[in-house]
């Protein structure tokens, strides 16, 4: 999630676990330890498909936090007088653990469990962004700091994460009632899958974005829960599987299918094989896309990766997004990206 969910759910967290004695300091140290796992940016890697990939790792690590929890918290208890070790502990694992367990129901990727060899938990049942989760715990960070000796705050700590969590749970639930949903779509238009990724869209849980891998070609389409018709509109969009082959050999490659979860289509862009991460982003405006391959003399050399500037998103995002929750026809966004994707397809052909 943004940083600031973060950092207001922490101090929620720290204001929960030791804000009797000396509220306000339980708020701010709970806001400063939850934004300790994110800043494993500031570490220098070899390439940027390393530090695309290698984020949220160690940091966000469960068996870390569990290791890491009591001797930080004995640390601060020797050089502080008010909390007890006790509540460093707790402060330390809660605001540490829901950190990364938070950041594990978006769609990037997160490394729980390592160093073990597991893929990266992406939930996709949250985006990174949503008002909804962030406001109630952002009005409970600045009540306490406005008022620290409030008679009800712990209460309405209390209240503001079991609201938090309930809306988590109605989330997952949400993305599994669309997962049926979808299903009977796909079978009802006879559309063979390797793997189908249903992700909430921007700032909502009531819009999924699903994104079908199916061979040769990856298919695109949204449906929100409101919507009368269940049929799903869908975008068809040629996956570059004859590229994507020529990177079979590459490590680099392995990495980011690994990390992506085989979600990637790949382009010829400037005598150069571009990846795209099909996860976060809109076809063709994808956040996440890397230069893995270049053509030298006629033929594909690996190079070291090279990730593409983020493209502009169109202003119009939140609107259209708005207006899709309640409106099952508007067109598929956004048009303009939509005739960027044909052309791309006819060059490709």
């Amino acid at each position: 999630m943004d940083s600031l969910t973060q950092a207001v759910l922490g101090a929620a967290v720290g204001f929960a676990v030791a804000g009797k004695s000396h509220p306000r300091r339980a708020l701010l140290y709970g806001a400063a330890i939850a934004t300790l796992p994110d800043l494993d940016i500031v570490v220098q890697y070899d390439n940027a498909l390393d530090s695309f990939t290698r984020h949220r790792s160690f940091s966000h690590s469960l068996f870390v936090h569990i290791l890491i929890s009591p001797v930080l918290a004995f640390l601060c208890a020797r050089n502080s007088k008010y909390f007890s070790l006790r509540e460093w502990f707790w402060m330390f694992l809660l605001c540490l653990t829901t950190h990364a367990l938070l950041d594990a129901l978006t769609v990037y990727g997160t490394q729980l469990f390592w160093p073990l060899n597991y893929s990266p938990v992406m939930g996709g049942s949250v985006f990174i962004i949503d008002p909804l989760y962030t406001l109630p715990l952002f009005i409970l960070f600045m009540t306490v700091l406005i008022r620290p000796m409030g008679k009800q705050n712990l209460l309405l700590a209390y209240g503001v994460l079991l609201l938090g969590t309930m809306y988590l749970t109605s989330s997952l639930i949400l993305q599994s009632r669309m997962s049926t949903r979808v299903a009977s779509e796909l079978d009802r238009q006879n559309i063979n899958t390797e793997r189908v990724l249903i992700t909430a869209a921007p700032f909502t849980t009531f819009l999924w974005r699903v994104i079908v891998i199916s061979d040769s070609f990856y298919y695109q389409g949204f449906a929100s829960i409101f919507d009368e018709n269940l049929n799903i509109k869908f975008q068809r969009v040629k996956r570059g599987k004859p590229f994507l082959k020529l990177l079979s050999d590459s490590e680099y490659y392995d990495q980011l299918n690994w990390f992506s979860h085989g979600f990637n289509a790949a382009r010829i862009e400037d005598k150069k094989i571009i990846v795209s991460d099909l996860r976060m982003g809109v076809e063709p405006l994808y956040v996440f896309q890397f230069s893995l391959a270049d053509q030298i003399n006629n033929q594909w050399q690996y190079g070291v990766p090279k990730k593409l500037a983020e493209p502009d998103i169109p202003k119009e995002t939140a609107s259209w997004v708005f207006k899709r929750i309640f409106n099952q026809n508007v067109p598929l966004f956004p048009t303009g990206a939509i005739s960027i994707s044909k052309t791309r397809n006819n060059a490709e052909s």
